[in-house]
């Protein structure tokens, strides 16, 4: 399921980690971009208490272009409208 530049597939649980992120070069070319985007993706993960199900991890996928001026505010929205999406399936 897909957002704007950031995609969710759900997977089984791999070695206890209930998150991946894939952040690829060519979406995000400048590294302390790319660490700045996990940081407010767990961050907003953390504040809004997310509990994946049992058993299944979240993997997000960041395609496209993002947005230079990304604030937590845009990454609660887009992460609740992916979330809502995977919940009604």
């Amino acid at each position: 399921m897909s957002r704007g530049w950031l995609a969710l597939k759900i997977v089984p649980k791999a070695r206890g980690h209930s998150l991946l992120l894939s952040i690829p070069k060519k979406a995000v070319p400048l590294s302390t971009r790319r660490s700045r985007l996990k940081r407010l993706i767990r961050e907003s993960l953390r504040i809004h208490r997310w509990n994946p199900p049992e058993g299944k991890a979240y993997h997000l996928i960041v395609r496209g272009s993002v947005p230079d001026d990304l604030k937590r505010a845009d990454v609660d929205e887009l992460l609740s409208r992916l979330l809502a999406g995977e919940r009604k399936e």
